[in-house]
């Protein structure tokens, strides 16, 4: 999903993790590939945020892995079932 700037500067406030700024051509090379969304990169890989609800009902942005790269090098990225990290964010 693509975040708003609100709901990034609250990503940011919560979580130690940097968006892609949207015109950087990594951001357009990843959305070429994956659609439409904010992303993240850290060591680890490429990640978005998603809706979801909580246990109490509430809704929260999840923080969900979506490429690994493929070497030590950082400068490839393979695509990997979504796998949902245990980090959220109130949206």
């Amino acid at each position: 999903m693509k975040l708003s700037a609100e709901q990034i500067a609250a990503v940011e406030d919560q979580v130690e993790i940097k968006a892609v700024p949207e015109g950087d051509e990594v951001a357009q090379g990843l959305s070429s590939s994956f659609g439409d969304h904010t992303f993240y990169l850290d060591p680890g890989g490429v990640y978005v945020f998603e809706r979801a609800s909580g246990s109490d009902g509430a809704t929260r942005l999840a923080l969900v892995k979506i490429a690994d790269w493929t070497d030590d090098t950082r400068t490839a990225i393979q695509p990997i079932d979504p796998q949902p990290k245990n980090v959220y964010v109130k949206d």
